[in-house]
This record gives structure tokens, C-alpha cells and sequence, in this order.
């Protein structure tokens, strides 16, 4: 062989011991795979936080529209009370100087002055008797129509918020599998004398105390403005008014009809929050939940670090929940704050997400929430068998610190 072909030959063979052209493209080819993975692994990763944080959303939603909903109604109830009052006030007078009028009606006629008192007791107590059956008579029906209304507020208003909590679910349909969330609550179903929120009828005496400051100054108005009988001389008002003023401050007792019906039994009735809720009692709670939709795509490569069948996670992890709370926004305790019934009085009933509490109470579907939503041991155990089939790329054991961050959690499935 010639010495130029020889040469040559140990040439190339040294350029090419030496040549390093083509070596990122081999590493290339091993990465490509794990990039591709890590690629996919990182949007399922995405894709799975997505859903978990769409299906909390959902819950959430849905029972916040009904706490919503409910101290929307339990506002109404408020107003309705405060329109008792001013319907009570117009009453109460009426009634306190009737009997008045007619005991200066029936004083003996002594003089000129004295004749002219009695006519003028005769004219004005004709006239406050006609008056009278025209305000009972209005305001009877008025106050029967106001507590009718509040009692179908009360059992309709959370019913209500169903649809406003449906509607929520529906909006983020594409987390859930059926367009409506499942809601618990005491306030749901009607319970006795409670109608569904939780109010129940109170004595009318209530109405009848807070009117009564009213009493003096509209009884006044009725003798001079009404029956015209203060101004000028020999005039029966003056003493007609001296003679019920001692009852005005007995009003609510002596001339408050209302008071003698028993509540729950018929007849108008004001609300109040029923025996036994306040602010952070289990009567002021909701609960919810809502199944996420179902996994699509059996090859999730979230799921492929599990050493089981993607298809078999299961479907009791995938649901979302969460608690909202009506309350009574004010300074204190409630104790305090519902003095004399004054939160059905005031028109600041509002609503606001809470964690998740197990109730003590008993109510339609109670067991769901006690036994499901709420238990933090079967979430513990739940989530202890989900972090239990993930693996690391290293290790054979679960996730020794993440897991434990997860594990220490006390809602929801995590999964």
C-alpha cells in the first residue's frame, strides 16, 4: 500500500479518536424521552391542581349562594319585624284612648263648660270608635299578611338558595359531573314551629314593648290633630289624656291584644332567631358538596407514578366541599347583641365561608355530613391509602416529607 494512502489512513483514524462532533446529539436522544416526560408529567401536574382547585371552587360557591340567600331572607324577616312596630304604634294609641274618651263622655253635665267637655267626649269617641275598626281591621289583616310572610320566607328562602347554588355549579360545569350541588342544613327542611331558617314565632308582647315609647306622642297627635279636641276652651281632650297618660307605660300589657295568642298557634307573630342558635351554632350552618368530573384519560401521567390502574382511584376522593355560616354581624357576643330579640330587629344578617365542623344536631341528611364531609378520619385514611400508591422516581417508599405535609392536613381528599 502506498505510503499516502497509509499515512492517510492513520490520519483519519486519529481525527477520528479525536473528533467530538455529534456528541450532544447522543445525549440528546436520552434526554428527548425524559424531557418529553417531565414536559407531560408537569401539564398533568397543572391540569390535576386545575381541577382540584375548580371542584373547591365549585363547592364553595354553591354554598356561599345559599348562606347568601338565607341572611338575604333573614333581613327580610328583620323588616317585616320593624313594620309590626310602626303598624303597632299606630294601634296602640287608638286603643288607650278610647276608653278614655268614653269615661269623659259619661260625666254628669254640672255647667256650661262641663256640658260642652261631655258633647265634645260624645262627638270625638263616636268618631275614635269608627277609627278604630278601620285600624284593626287594616292593620289586623296587615300584621297577619306580614307573619304569613315571614313564615314562607323562612321555609322558602333557603330553598331558594338551592337555585342560586346550582347556578353556581353550573358556571363551573367543567369541574363537576352533574350540574348541582348536594347542600345540608338544619335550615333546609321544617321543623316544628321553625319553618326552615332558623327563626320561630315570638310573642307579640315583643312588637308591642317596642311600640309603646311611641304611645304618649301619637296619642297627642290623635286627640289634636285627629279628633281636634286639645285646643280651645271646654275641650274633652285634656282630660281624656290625663286619664290614660298613667297607662301608657302599660301599654304592651293592657292594650296589646296580640300578646294573648300563644306563639306557633295562629295569628300574627314576629320571628325570632329560635332557641338554641346564635352565631356559630351548628342551626347556622351549610354544608356542600359537589363530584368532580371523572378522569378521562386512563394514561394521566399524574396517575402513572401510582402503582395501580389509573382507572381504580376512587370516586369518593373526587368530590369538593365546604361550609359557609349566616350570622349576625355585630360587636360581642350575640347574647349581647340579641338583646330583647334586637337581631330580628336590625337588617345585618350576612354570610361567610367557615372550615369544615361535624354538627351535633340531628337533620335531613346529617349523616352525610357527619360520616363524609366532615370526618377527618376518613379524609386521613383516605388520603394516607392516595399518598401510599405515589412513588418517586428514586424511591420505592412514599414521599417521606411531602407526604407528611399532606398527610397532617385535615380536609379534603388531596389527591
Amino acid at each position: 500500500m502506498p505510503l499516502s494512502i497509509r499515512h492517510g489512513l492513520r490520519v483519519s483514524a486519529r481525527s477520528f479518536r479525536r473528533d467530538e462532533r455529534g456528541g450532544i446529539a447522543v445525549g440528546g436522544m436520552f434526554m428527548a424521552a425524559f424531557l418529553a416526560g417531565a414536559v407531560f408529567y408537569s401539564a398533568s401536574i397543572a391540569h390535576t391542581a386545575n381541577q382540584r382547585d375548580g371542584l373547591q371552587q365549585t363547592a364553595d360557591a354553591a354554598v356561599f349562594a345559599e348562606a347568601v340567600v338565607s341572611a338575604r331572607g333573614m333581613n327580610m324577616i328583620s323588616s317585616m319585624n320593624r313594620i309590626m312596630v310602626a303598624l303597632s304604634a299606630v294601634e296602640l294609641p287608638v286603643r288607650a284612648m278610647g276608653p278614655s274618651y268614653k269615661k269623659v263622655a259619661a260625666m254628669p253635665c254640672l255647667d256650661i263648660c262641663t256640658c260642652q267637655i261631655v258633647a265634645d267626649a260624645k262627638r270625638a269617641s263616636i268618631e275614635l270608635e269608627t277609627l278604630t275598626q278601620q285600624v284593626e281591621q287594616r292593620v289586623g289583616d296587615m300584621l297577619n299578611g306580614l307573619s304569613e310572610s315571614q313564615t314562607a320566607i323562612g321555609g322558602q328562602a333557603p330553598k331558594i338558595g338551592q337555585g342560586s347554588a346550582d347556578k353556581a355549579t353550573r358556571d363551573n360545569k367543567e369541574f363537576v359531573e352533574e350540574p348541582r350541588a348536594s347542600l345540608f342544613s338544619s335550615s333546609l327542611t321544617k321543623q316544628g314551629c321553625r319553618p326552615g331558617l332558623p327563626i320561630e314565632d315570638d310573642t307579640f308582647k315583643t312588637v308591642c314593648t317596642r311600640a309603646m315609647k311611641y304611645t304618649a306622642e301619637l296619642a297627642m297627635k290623635l286627640a289634636d290633630d285627629k279628633l281636634d279636641t286639645m285646643k280651645g276652651a271646654c275641650k274633652s281632650g285634656p282630660l281624656a289624656m290625663a286619664d290614660a297618660s298613667p297607662k301608657f307605660p302599660q301599654a304592651d300589657t293592657l292594650f296589646c291584644t296580640e300578646a294573648q295568642k300563644p306563639p306557633c298557634g295562629g295569628g300574627a307573630h314576629p320571628k325570632k332567631v329560635m332557641a338554641g342558635a346564635s352565631n356559630g351554632t351548628d342551626h347556622m350552618q351549610f354544608w356542600s358538596r359537589v363530584t368532580g368530573e371523572k378522569l378521562k384519560d386512563a394514561g394521566h401521567a399524574t396517575d402513572n407514578l401510582k402503582n395501580t390502574d389509573p382507572a381504580a382511584v376512587s370516586a369518593a376522593a373526587n368530590v369538593g366541599f365546604a361550609q359557609s355560616e349566616l350570622y349576625f354581624d355585630c360587636q360581642g357576643a350575640f347574647t349581647t347583641c340579641n338583646k330583647d330579640q334586637q337581631a330580628m330587629y336590625d337588617t345585618r344578617w350576612t354570610a361567610r365561608l367557615r372550615r369544615i365542623n361535624k354538627p351535633t344536631i340531628s337533620f335531613a341528611g346529617d349523616a352525610v355530613v357527619k360520616n363524609e364531609i366532615a370526618d377527618p378520619q376518613r379524609w386521613s385514611g383516605l388520603r394516607k391509602s392516595l399518598l401510599d400508591q405515589r412513588r418517586t422516581f428514586w424511591s420505592t417508599g412514599p414521599r417521606s416529607q411531602a407526604g407528611a405535609i399532606l398527610q397532617s392536613s385535615q380536609e379534603g381528599p388531596l389527591q
